[in-house]
This record gives structure tokens, C-alpha cells and sequence, in this order.
């Protein structure tokens, strides 16, 4: 059973809390070789009533770190993937994140502090711990979400199982090869896949 929740930009279908919809995605490792490390773990998504959780667990991270992480996707009905080996067109051994695009479409949902408000530069993504582990939860308005979605991406909605998960980061000191691109002032360091998982629904 569902209801309709009516937004400024139009209406999206919301799961009452008697009917929770639920997505997740297994990451696997991506650059293993600048990561040092092979980084896995899970990404929930879940959606009841006028609210959605996102959560994140992963290990095999850099440590004491601040790694970025963000659902990735397409505008309209196209579906995203995880890029696999030969995304790397430059042929640097990286898989860096600009050459994710033609499989994995752009950033859409940081994984911070505010996910809705969908601002990717933020000191809020979550911290590795010592032993190289992120325990992520965030609680948020579905139709928040949906409305900055819609506003930012062209009519785009919460369509999770369209979408995929990067974790992203390695440390500064990391050598990347001079062709490994980022976004403008960023560096790659930062902005590095280390991790990707398909969203599909759970249950």
C-alpha cells in the first residue's frame, strides 16, 4: 500500500510504514593498487512513510580518514553500472572518476551530514576509523530528497535500483599517476574510487 506525497515539483510515490521499500548494494574493491587495500562492505537504503535511512558500512579503508561516498546515477530512465577494468581508457592502471561516467553517470547523494541538500563539497562524510572502518546512518525527508533530486536532475526521482554507490579516497601521500583525473581543484587522491556497488532492491 502506498501514498502519494506531493512536492513542489510534482508527486512521488512514498511506501507507507506498512509497506518499507528497501535497497541494497554490495561493494566490491576498485583500484586496489592505489588503495593498498581491498575495500568491501554494504549500503542500505531504506524508504517508510515521509522519511529515508541511508547506511553505510565498509572496512579496508585508509584510516583515520574522511572518505567521500555518494549514490551515482543518470537523469531520466537510463540505468547505472559499476564500471569494471575496461572503463580505464587512458590506460593508467586507474579507474579514476571521471572515466566512471559513461557507465555510472554523475554524483547525485552524498553520504554527509545533509544528504538531501545534495552539496558533494562538505567536512561531514563519514571518518575511517583505526582499524579502517566506517559505520555511516543518516536519517532524512524523503520529500527533501525527492524535491532536490527532481530540481537538480532534470525530473529525476529516488529510483535507487537505478543507481550505484562509490566510496571514495585514498590517502594524500598515495602516488597516482599524472593522468588520473578529478574534478576541478580537487585531487585525485580524494576523489578515487575505492569502492562500487550496484543498488538493488532488498527483500
Amino acid at each position: 500500500m502506498t501514498c502519494a506525497l506531493v512536492i513542489g515539483l510534482g508527486a512521488y510515490l512514498v511506501p507507507s510504514a506498512q509497506a518499507a521499500e528497501a535497497y541494497r548494494a554490495t561493494l566490491v574493491p576498485m583500484n586496489t593498487g592505489a588503495a593498498h587495500s581491498e575495500v568491501r562492505g554494504e549500503v542500505r537504503i531504506t524508504m517508510s512513510h515521509a522519511d529515508a535511512t541511508f547506511e553505510l558500512h565498509a572496512r579496508g579503508l585508509a584510516p583515520s580518514m574522511m572518505h567521500m561516498a555518494h549514490v551515482h546515477g543518470f537523469d531520466g530512465d537510463r540505468n547505472a553500472t559499476c564500471p569494471g577494468v575496461q572503463a580505464d581508457v587512458n590506460g593508467d592502471g586507474i579507474v579514476d572518476l571521471l572515466e566512471t561516467e559513461p557507465t555510472s553517470g554523475v554524483t547525485m547523494i552524498p553520504f554527509n551530514g545533509a544528504p538531501a541538500a545534495l552539496k558533494i563539497a562538505s567536512d561531514t562524510y563519514p571518518v575511517a576509523s583505526k582499524d579502517g572502518t566506517v559505520a555511516y546512518r543518516q536519517q532524512l525527508s524523503l520529500a527533501e530528497l525527492s524535491q532536490a533530486l527532481s530540481a537538480g536532475f532534470k525530473g529525476a526521482s529516488p529510483d535507487f535500483d537505478k543507481r550505484v554507490v562509490f566510496v571514495h579516497g585514498v590517502p594524500a601521500t598515495a602516488r597516482l599517476p599524472q593522468s588520473t583525473a578529478s574534478l576541478p581543484g580537487v585531487p585525485a587522491q580524494v576523489t578515487i574510487p575505492i569502492a562500487c556497488g550496484k543498488l538493488v532492491r532488498a527483500g
